[in-house]
C-alpha cells in the first residue's frame, strides 16, 4: 500500500506532524516500551559467539528473526496486563530479550557484554521479568 492509497494528503499529514510537535513542546524525547525494544535489537543482543558460526548465515539470521518475534509476542501480551503500567520501559524491554533468549534456549540470557554496554545489572530488572515469566 503506497501513501497515494491512503485518505490523507501528505501536506495535511505534515500540517498535523508539526502540530504535535508544536504541542509536545519540540521535546520528542517520548520513548515507547516497543521503541526502546526496537532500538535494543536493532543495535543486537546476540552475540557472535552465541551463534553457531560454522552453520549457514541462513540458520544464523533465522535465529535472530526468531528472537525478535518472540520479544515482540511477549512485549504486545505484556503490554495488555494491567501491571505493565508499573515497570519502566528499560526493564520491560530487557525482560522480554531475557525471558525470549530463555525460551529459545540460550546459554547466556544476559550476557556480560549487555550489562557493560547498557550499564544495567540483572537485578534491576528481577521483579519485572519474573512477572512476565509467569
Amino acid at each position: 500500500m503506497s501513501f497515494k492509497d491512503t485518505f490523507y494528503e501528505m501536506k495535511d499529514v505534515r500540517k498535523h506532524e508539526d502540530f504535535v510537535i508544536k504541542f509536545l513542546n519540540f521535546r520528542l524525547s517520548y520513548f515507547t516500551t516497543f521503541s526502546v525494544l526496537e532500538v535494543l535489537l536493532k543495535n543486537g543482543i546476540i552475540f557472535n559467539y552465541e551463534l553457531n558460526m560454522d552453520a549457514p548465515k541462513l540458520i544464523n539470521k533465522d535465529i535472530i528473526k526468531r528472537v525478535n518475534k518472540v520479544c515482540f509476542k511477549l512485549l504486545t501480551n505484556f503490554a495488555e496486563d494491567i501491571n505493565y503500567v508499573i515497570y519502566n520501559h528499560i526493564d520491560i524491554a530487557f525482560s522480554c530479550i531475557v525471558l525470549a533468549k530463555d525460551i529459545l534456549k540460550f546459554k547466556e540470557t544476559f550476557n556480560p557484554e549487555l550489562e557493560a554496554l547498557y550499564n544495567l545489572k540483572t537485578g534491576n530488572f528481577a521483579k519485572c521479568y519474573n512477572y512476565l515469566d509467569k
